[in-house]
């Protein structure tokens, strides 16, 4: 899994290069004489609204930092890109909250320090 997202990354960062390079070559070639030249660039495809849409949905940068520092890197969607997923997240933190609120009773009536759920 961490392989798969350090590749996504990878191809998504190449994707964006590519279509930096596509609007590059499409300003320059404007001035082509060429309509071979000004066919071929007019055929390149338009990635900037999906590369766009990856970017506001992925926080993409800490995906890249985490793979960089940890050598190890996960996907997560920005806060507001999809509901379920956050009230999912949301429910994930209370019930985390919970069991750690329940930890501390159980070692408070115990007397036991080290106790933990795996």
């Amino acid at each position: 899994q961490k392989k798969g997202v350090k590749e996504l990354i990878s191809c998504i960062d190449g994707f964006s290069e590519a279509d930096r390079l596509r609007q590059h070559l499409t300003e320059a070639g404007s001035a082509a004489k060429s309509p071979l030249i000004r066919r071929l660039l007019a055929r390149l495809p338009n990635l900037s609204a999906p590369l766009n849409d990856l970017s506001s949905r992925f926080d993409l940068q800490a995906a890249r930092a985490a793979a960089a520092q940890k050598g190890d890197s996960q996907l997560s969607l920005h806060e507001g890109t999809d509901e379920a997923w956050d009230q999912a997240q949301g429910n994930m933190q209370a019930a985390e909250a919970d069991l750690q609120e329940y930890i501390f009773a159980e070692k408070k009536r115990t007397g036991c320090v080290r106790m933990k759920f795996s």
